[in-house]
């Protein structure tokens, strides 16, 4: 297998990363124990403090009797659990003595029942003087009290005084020997009762309350025996041998901890400064690999670097480089040579080409000047048929701008004698529906003349009765008068109607002259209405020869508007073809333009051909081939 360089910079490479990840590895591998030993250490101490806190909250308990510090302490005992199931975690991890741990999770749970029932036997006992045997008691020596304090009897109060007393000295300091004085001087009580000259009634009753308060007083000794007189007797002894079990199984695990810390950090600084020497041995072998790979590349790197410096110094395509490699610098040192000889033999086709390119410049510049001359007769050419076509199309614009402009105003006209013509119709319609309302007036106006005759005969009627009313009251008048004093009255009414009558046939007269005063106006009217009628009907007439000589006119635009835009879009056409053909012109004078130009151009390419010819083959000469 050919040792190339990169192959060593790849062994090189993996050897350093396999060297930098063993070391890390190994330092995590240290920092993982040491972190896992203080994690054991940390949670013991919390373990610690949390044992504190159930023991304070049992302090608490007994001294305050609150039951508020039984829900503290079951708080903490489920912190505790929680701790002692990571500490058995850890535990297992850092290689300790897990049944130690369970032992204490066992001594923990033990303690929280003991400490449960210590809580239940203190709510039997009472946990305030009127609770529990407690309160019992208490009620059991007041009745007893009562009913030696009805007697009056100082003996019998002294001696219940006395047991009260052994009774407190008990509570005070739980101490056995007080109940023994109590049942003493009880026996003391009953041989004085027994003694008293009181009622045999009231002796049974005191005996009665003695004996209840007896039996209550065991009872309460008994169960505060039962939850222990000290600290090391009863409940209170037991979760104390509990507790301080649990205790001790924490130090033991403490002992332990720190015993296999110290063995396992001294390990570990062993093995740390193994790592430092590894570390050590691992760089300096790099530190040598490293250099000896330099020096395998960085030499023939320099041998040849001054084999090209020399050959670009003196222009010597001939130089190469002498050396024999299988590796990536022997294939540089190769190529670099096959470079060298590719443009040595490129140098000698240049110049050779230069040399024919200096002849062919000479051809193409004579040629060039004979080309511009004909493109400049071109020129001349077409700038006159330019000239010509577009003062053609200037005429065809005008024309075709006039004949916009006819169109615009026959277009007008259109609109214009269109609106004139809706203008007749309207105006023959309203005049149609005037003479239609004319005739409808006639009509009614002749209704009125019916009526107003008609009216004049019921007028004449009324009056005719006017008369004969008038007739009649006179000749009622007359015969009052014959009847003399008795027609005084009739003759009274008789001259009334004949007033009145009087009064209708003026009033007749009047309405009558309003009556022919309103027929001659209502004929006059009538008269009217027909004269009105007539002349709309020749008003309708003349209108009717309006609308069509409108008609006409607004055919007649129409026709003038279709062929003023057909000599409109001629002269357009006529005027983009113009267009057109000067834009042609224009492109030909450009073109010719451009040939001129580009003819000038190659004159000048084929000067500067020849120069560059000369220089190139100046240049081929420098180079030693």
């Amino acid at each position: 297998m050919t040792k190339t360089i990169k192959r060593k910079f790849i062994f090189t490479s993996a050897f350093v990363f396999l060297s930098i990840t063993t070391i890390l590895f190994l330092n995590h591998f240290a920092s993982q124990k040491i972190k896992l030993f203080k994690n054991v250490e940390l949670n013991v101490s919390q373990i610690q403090s949390a044992m504190l806190m159930q023991r304070r909250n049992e302090k608490d308990f007994i001294i305050r009797l609150d039951l508020k510090y039984q829900e503290k302490f079951d708080n903490n005992f489920e912190i505790l659990t929680k701790r002692v199931t990571t500490l058995m975690t850890l535990a297992a991890e850092a290689d300790l003595n897990s049944e130690l741990v369970d032992s204490m999770q066992n001594a923990f749970n033990n303690y929280k029942a003991s400490f449960h029932k210590f809580v239940e036997t203190h709510k039997q006992l009472g946990l305030h003087k009127t609770d529990g045997l407690y309160g019992a008691l208490r009620a059991a020596v007041h009745r007893a009290e009562q009913e030696i304090l009805s007697l009056e009897d100082s003996t019998l109060r002294a001696q219940m005084l006395q047991l009260r007393r052994n009774e407190k000295d008990f509570m005070l300091r739980d101490d056995p020997k007080y109940l023994v004085k109590f049942q003493n001087n009880i026996e003391k009580f009953r041989a004085l009762l027994s003694a008293s000259d009181h009622a045999a009634d009231h002796k049974k009753a005191i005996a009665t309350h003695i004996d209840d308060y007896k039996s209550k007083f065991e009872n309460f000794v008994a169960k505060k025996d039962e939850l222990g007189l000290d600290s090391r007797s009863g409940l209170r002894g037991t979760m104390r041998a509990e507790v301080h079990e649990a205790e001790a199984l924490l130090e033991q695990i403490s002992t332990q901890l720190n015993d296999v810390v110290a063995s396992q950090v001294g390990n570990l600084a062993t093995f740390q400064n193994l790592i430092a020497a590894v570390g050590l041995i691992l760089g300096l072998i790099i530190i040598a690999m490293l250099s000896w790979l330099s020096f395998v590349v960085l030499k023939p790197i320099k041998d040849m670097s001054k084999t090209m410096v020399d050959a670009a110094h003196n222009s010597d395509l001939c130089a190469r480089i002498q050396f024999n490699r299988a590796d990536e610098l022997g294939k540089m040192g190769a190529a670099f040579n096959e470079m060298l000889s590719r443009f040595q033999e490129s140098i000698k086709q240049v110049s050779q080409t230069a040399s024919e390119l200096y002849q062919e410049s000479q051809t193409i510049a004579s040629n060039a000047t004979l080309a511009c001359d004909g493109v400049n007769q071109q020129q001349l050419n077409t700038d006159q048929v330019a000239t010509a076509l577009s003062q053609m199309s200037i005429s065809i614009q005008n024309v075709a701008k006039n004949t916009n402009e006819a169109a615009n105003s026959a277009l007008v006209a259109q609109k214009e004698s269109e609106d004139g013509s809706h203008l007749v119709q309207r105006a023959s319609d309203s005049i149609m529906a005037l003479s239609k309302s004319i005739v409808g007036a006639s009509s009614c106006i002749q209704k009125v003349e019916q009526n107003t005759d008609q009216i004049g005969s019921v007028l004449s009627v009324i009056r005719e009765i006017a008369e004969q009313t008038n007739l009649l009251a006179l000749n009622a008048a007359i015969e009052s008068a014959r009847a003399g004093e008795q027609g005084r009255g009739f003759a009274v009414v008789a001259d009334e109607v004949r007033t009145l009558a009087g009064r209708t046939q003026t009033a007749t007269m009047e309405i009558q002259n309003m009556i022919e005063a309103l027929q001659s106006g209502t004929r006059e009217s009538v008269e009217r209405m027909i004269e009105s009628d007539r002349l709309s009907q020749v008003s309708v007439d003349e209108i009717s020869k309006s609308r069509d000589a409108l008609a006409k006119i607004v055919n007649a635009i129409t026709l003038i508007t279709d062929m003023s835009a057909q000599i409109s879009s001629a002269t357009e056409e006529q005027g983009a073809a113009a267009e057109e053909i000067n834009t042609n012109v224009v492109e030909i004078n450009n073109a010719a333009l451009s040939t001129t130009a580009f003819s000038r151009k190659v004159g000048d390419a084929s000067a500067t051909l020849t120069q560059l010819a000369t220089a190139l083959n100046g240049l081929t000469q420098t180079f030693r081939v």
